[in-house]
């Protein structure tokens, strides 16, 4: 198809796009992602998987789930605190950088591949310190997502973009932030680079910084090795 379609690859525009520079941060578990690790892992020593890939799965899910937040183990009958920031060593260091690049002038896109875990910060992180922000995700209409591209690339005063790593594709261009958060690693590569390359897309200005959210000794690290 090569005669008929132009195409235009990253490394064909990469001498007129300003710096990226891309850094890996550790955070440590809290105690209560310590022993809610620990009972997911006895529990599954208890078991004889064999050939219950089902049930081994469903440990691997779980063991992320806690790495990014205790709480996403609950479906029902949730604690009163549930999603607070003090229980995820993650999220308290994205309040911290999140404060930090409030300060500077940053702006910021804030993924993540779990729409729950998007609900956790936007409840007890994005609205708790007032912070101006929009959100897109697999249940925001197709109408209404160039709509708000646009604005959050025009609107200056919008801080935070919440977004999940699969949400569109092609397209989506966020030239109007210079700071990427990664909150989980995804099992295909691909997804977490195509998410994190949409801030640094021609039409951006300032140079941009990604930073990649890993919590030491567990699961994501596998994942990302």
């Amino acid at each position: 198809i090569a005669p008929y379609l132009l195409r235009r690859v990253k490394k064909d525009v990469q001498h007129q796009l300003p710096k990226k520079d891309e850094q890996i941060l550790f955070c440590k578990l809290t105690e209560p992602q310590i022993q809610a690790y620990q009972r997911v892992l006895d529990k599954a020593q208890v078991h004889d998987f064999g050939h219950k890939k089902t049930l081994m799965f469903a440990t691997i899910n779980n063991l992320r789930q806690i790495c990014n937040h205790p709480d996403l183990l609950y479906k029902e009958d949730r604690p009163d605190d549930y999603g607070e920031t003090e229980k995820s060593g993650k999220l308290k260091v994205v309040a911290q950088l999140l404060q930090m690049w409030k300060e500077r002038n940053h702006r910021v896109l804030l993924y993540s591949h779990s729409t729950q875990m998007l609900d956790i910060m936007e409840q007890h992180l994005i609205k708790d310190a007032g912070y101006t922000y929009l959100r897109m995700d697999g249940t925001t209409s197709m109408k209404n997502r160039i709509p708000m591209i646009n604005r959050f690339n025009k609107d200056t005063s919008i801080y935070v973009f919440l977004l999940s790593t699969k949400v569109g594709g092609i397209g989506i261009n966020l030239v109007g932030a210079d700071r990427v958060l990664l909150y989980d690693p995804d099992w295909n590569p691909s997804v977490d680079h195509q998410a994190l390359e949409r801030a640094w897309r021609i039409g951006q200005k300032k140079e941009v910084t990604v930073y990649r959210l890993m919590t030491s000794g567990t699961i994501e690290e596998k994942m990302y090795h």
